[in-house]
């Protein structure tokens, strides 16, 4: 629940999340908790009270703004959208404002579902590709200047003309710069890069939970994170062809199996997963959503609800 020093705020949802919402939960499992609260009439109308979202120190508790849910509902943030088919049975709390947004959810949800599930199921697929690449091929020791055919002591070039050769290069357009030059700034640039890679694989070798190091020696991918892929790719599917998420997962025992390593990378990238931006093109297209959220009534039912509460 909220922390004693907001117990003004009116908590209107308060539900369980991750793996114990999904059905893949372990007795290891911690407990994720979300909420949606309305603050008080100061944190509205004064301007050096501003918040945004609540985390509960020592909890896996995050409680959201009603301002910050429906904006990242709008966008159809799978990590928040997912609170509007949270079952009963899982929600710790909710009041009538939390049933009256219920209501709307047709007004809310849309076609952007296409891109957000999608763009989340990549970024996951593309940390389980850097996590297997460092599985199997770790670095064998951090970059040094000399391996670039740099000077240990001392910068060619300045970050200044580093990071305005990357601006450039990202646009596309052509330098008017001598050879010896260019190469001096490619040559900065890939150490950066190769630095900047070996800090992001030390902090993972580092930090990265027991529980799931052992699992991704064995299996030589990350499966939880597997398993969130697929769950991204099952759920986005859903949502648009039904406007619906079901919780628990009704594919739980496949994600599960991912999860635990019964699946093996090959067999889950190429069969399973295969190319789903083009199924989500396809889902796209016979989806009956609306193509974008109704701001308008949305905006209209947030005021509402805040002048009933504050009042």
């Amino acid at each position: 629940m909220l922390p004693e020093q907001f117990y003004k705020f009116k908590l209107i949802m308060c539900g369980i999340s991750g793996s114990n919402l999904y059905g893949t939960n372990t007795e290891y499992s911690d407990e994720d908790i979300r909420g949606v609260f309305i603050p008080t009439k100061e944190y509205f109308l004064g301007f050096s009270k501003r918040i945004e979202q609540i985390e509960v120190s020592g909890n896996d508790e995050v409680y959201y703004d009603i301002r910050k849910f429906f904006k990242l509902c709008l966008e159809c943030n799978p990590n928040i959208v997912e609170l509007l088919f949270v079952p009963e049975n899982k929600l710790l709390n909710f009041t009538k404002e939390w049933y009256h947004i219920l209501q709307y959810k047709e007004h809310i949800i849309s076609k952007k579902a296409r891109y957000t599930f999608a763009g989340y199921a990549i970024s996951q697929l593309k940390r389980i590709e850097r996590h297997r690449s460092w599985l199997l091929n770790p670095p064998k020791k951090q970059p040094m200047r000399e391996d670039f055919g740099l000077p240990n002591d001392k910068k060619l070039v300045t970050k200044e003309q580093l990071n305005a050769f990357k601006e450039l290069e990202s646009m596309g357009k052509e330098m008017e710069l001598d050879i010896h030059t260019m190469q001096v700034l490619e040559r900065e640039k890939a150490f950066q890069n190769a630095n900047a890679e070996w800090g992001e694989y030390i902090n993972w070798k580092t930090n990265r939970n027991p529980e799931r190091a052992i699992l991704e020696e064995k299996f030589r991918y990350d499966t939880k994170h597997a398993s969130h892929l697929y769950r991204l790719i099952t759920e986005g599917k859903e949502l648009l062809l039904t406007g619906h998420i079901t919780f628990p997962r009704p594919d739980v025992d496949i994600l599960i199996q991912i999860r635990n390593g019964d699946i093996t990378y090959e067999y889950l990238v190429n069969e399973m997963v295969g190319n789903f931006e083009e199924s989500f093109d396809l889902w796209y297209n016979n989806s009956t959503l609306r193509n974008k959220p109704d701001n308008d009534i949305v905006d209209k039912l947030c005021i509402e609800l805040v002048k009933n509460t504050t009042n």
